[in-house]
């Protein structure tokens, strides 16, 4: 930051606080994206999971620092304070979690959605995560396809738990769950 040691400490208790403070800053403005890109995006499933995994995904490639900073430091560093119940995580997760509900209302109790909202997070930031590591070769919208198979797969699995609407025995009896 090129500040001098004295403004520095005048400013930020430690290098942790200068962490966080800039952690929240990426959220607040990824979270603006993506908020932003799904109430412009048309009424349908796939176009606001779409809009939202692509305002992500964008986000993230626009300045590869990011990667660092909200998907390997701030993840780990916001996995303890989940445990605590401070993370700024959780509303990525409960956004998600929301999200889900809303498009899928007679969602079954044998799925609990903070548990599938948190493997949707988990799988998008590991997909965010490779896809940096190959210097964002892939296309944007190949990775977002990418993501979506894990919403299929929700998607699949909530559709098997609402009474009536396919036959269980045949998807248990053959393991097709996708």
């Amino acid at each position: 930051a090129k500040l001098t040691s004295r403004y520095f400490y005048e400013s930020f208790k430690s290098t942790h606080e200068v962490f966080d403070t800039v952690f929240k800053h990426l959220m607040r403005d990824l979270m603006g994206a993506v908020s932003s890109a799904i109430m412009q995006a048309p009424l349908s499933e796939k176009t606001l999971l779409e809009a939202g995994l692509g305002a992500f995904l964008r986000f993230i490639r626009d300045d590869p620092r990011r990667v660092q900073i909200i998907l390997i430091d701030g993840v780990w560093r916001e996995q303890a304070k989940l445990r605590e119940g401070e993370s700024d995580l959780r509303v990525y997760q409960q956004f998600i979690e929301t999200l889900t509900q809303g498009l899928h209302p007679r969602v079954s109790t044998e799925i609990a959605l903070k548990l599938a909202a948190s493997g949707l997070v988990g799988a998008a930031i590991h997909t965010a995560i490779a896809w940096y590591d190959t210097g964002f070769k892939a296309e944007l919208d190949s990775v977002v396809k990418h993501n979506l198979f894990a919403w299929g797969g929700l998607r699949r699995w909530m559709k098997l738990t609402v009474p009536g609407s396919e036959d269980k025995t045949h998807t248990v009896r053959t393991g097709i769950c996708l």
